[in-house]
């Protein structure tokens, strides 16, 4: 059984509370994306480019039981 949006919850809370902060977050953020698969070829393009962001950057979404995945 998969734990509740409140266990999940609970942990993320647990996880940054190591940091005092609000950059160290941050960083931690960018180093967790850093170690995430790189977005296929076929999703870099006008559709999926994100228009609000100063930087270039893409994205992908997916619905898994129980989960969703950008």
């Amino acid at each position: 059984m998969k734990p509740g949006i409140d266990a999940i919850q609970d942990e993320i809370i647990e996880e940054f509370s190591m940091f005092d902060e609000w950059m160290e977050k941050y960083e931690y953020i960018i180093d967790m994306g850093k170690s995430l698969p790189a977005i296929a070829a076929e999703y870099k393009d006008e559709d999926h480019e994100n228009q609000r962001l100063s930087e270039q950057s893409v994205a992908t979404c997916s619905i898994e039981w129980g989960s969703g995945r950008f």
